[in-house]
């Protein structure tokens, strides 16, 4: 019996948009730093590497990744400066989302477990209105992240594996982690390729199978 649902966050509750990338401009322009649009790619790309050479976040390692191939050295303020822009990145319209929550959450225990800070994510799930949906929000600045089978044991709490479930849109890191870890899972396929896997393509599904 499922007792326990642990969520993805980024576009599985909610979409990660391009536009929110702005956030590391607006980081740029808060500490007096050149931002054009060559530096913004850089920063971007180097974003995009940290999960290759770490596997827990701190604003150490994040600042280090974040200072390569720069003209310029960031100063030790920039991560908190930028996470402070990023948790204000998250979806006005979270209606139909909150009412899948709402069902859950009458249900089951449900935790977000995401591969980002703790403290960024759990604003944007705050502004968003999310928040108190959920018993805990785990961040790969607390465990190692996913698709590492302490991130998954770590969101089952005080359940077992086999009574929790694991919702995301990332098969690799989300699902085939989970499953690994013995927790079971539900794959949000955004793609039109489908998978062996069980999956649906929006979460309003859930309340029909959960």
């Amino acid at each position: 019996m499922i007792k326990r649902i642990l969520f993805d966050l980024d576009n599985t509750l909610f979409p990660f948009l391009e536009e929110y990338w702005d956030s590391l401009t607006d980081a740029l322009i808060e500490e007096h730093l050149q931002s054009d649009q060559k530096i913004q790619i850089q920063l971007k790309e180097n974003v995009r590497q940290y999960e290759n050479e770490y596997s827990m976040y701190t604003k150490e390692d994040m600042l280090a990744i974040l200072d390569r191939n720069l003209p310029f050295r960031l100063p030790e303020t920039f991560v908190d400066t930028w996470i402070k822009h990023l948790s204000r990145c998250y979806p006005k319209n979270t209606e139909s989302t909150k009412d899948v929550l709402r069902y859950l959450s009458q249900k089951y225990e449900l935790v977000v477990l995401t591969n980002w800070f703790t403290e960024q994510q759990s604003a944007r799930l705050k502004g968003a209105e999310l928040d108190i949906y959920f018993d805990e929000i785990i961040g790969t600045d607390q465990v190692l992240n996913k698709p590492n089978k302490e991130a998954f044991l770590k969101g089952c709490g005080k359940y077992k594996p086999e009574e929790c479930i694991m919702i995301g849109d990332n098969l690799e890191g989300d699902i085939l982690g989970a499953l690994h870890a013995g927790l079971q899972g539900i794959y949000l396929n955004k793609t039109d390729k489908k998978t062996k896997y069980k999956e649906i393509e929006s979460l309003e599904e859930l309340k029909e199978i959960l």
